[in-house]
């Protein structure tokens, strides 16, 4: 076998063994079976930046691999870590299992501008589109030489209120629109 790809497909195992790793440690974290101890863990070199940023003394580097000191989940066995992983709830554990593949790199990188700036514009529509609608539909009416009547105008405040409802729904279409769009960025992106 090529020697390129013999040394790919051991980084590509390896990377594999941390995932299964991080997912490991995610599961003892959140079912809180962690010890009081902390030692230094191999992790990817994104976790490492990440750390290495935040606080230089808990991350090194050997041998080309990365560490980064972390609280040490409690020793326990492949039966008890099979029934701790069966007792959280499926839609946890998808969660966890993405967490444990998915870099920093590409939680930012799945934030899109043009998505939050619709999603603001939404409720922004919302919101002042429900107040414009009530402080129109609030009418005074005067009868009588000194007396006046205040009323609420329920059909005016629905008609009010539709444009900036059905503008609202087309902003946060467009919203989810724009992130679909980035997921699909960033798939190709990871393909190249």
């Amino acid at each position: 076998m090529n020697e390129k790809v013999q040394d790919f497909l051991d980084q590509q195992e390896h990377l594999q063994e941390l995932h299964d790793q991080k997912y490991y440690y995610l599961i003892m974290q959140y079912a809180n079976l962690m010890s009081n101890e902390s030692d230094f863990i191999e992790v990817t070199k994104e976790e490492y930046n990440e750390v290495l940023l935040a606080a230089a003394n808990d991350a090194k580097k050997e041998d080309g691999r990365y560490y980064i000191k972390k609280q040490l989940p409690l020793d326990i066995t492949e039966e008890e870590f099979a029934s701790v992983e069966a007792s959280i709830p499926k839609e946890k554990l998808a969660d966890l299992r993405v967490l444990a593949v998915q870099s920093q790199e590409d939680k930012e990188a799945e934030k899109s501008g043009s998505a939050t700036f619709f999603t603001i514009i939404a409720w922004l529509l919302f919101i002042g589109g429900l107040i414009i609608a009530i402080s129109t539909s609030l009418t005074t009416e005067e009868y009588g030489y000194y007396s006046k009547r205040h009323n609420f105008n329920f059909a005016l405040c629905v008609t009010s209120y539709l444009p900036f409802f059905i503008s609202g729904c087309f902003s946060l279409c467009a919203a989810e629109l724009f992130k679909k769009l980035q997921t699909i960025v960033n798939i190709l992106r990871r393909k190249e």
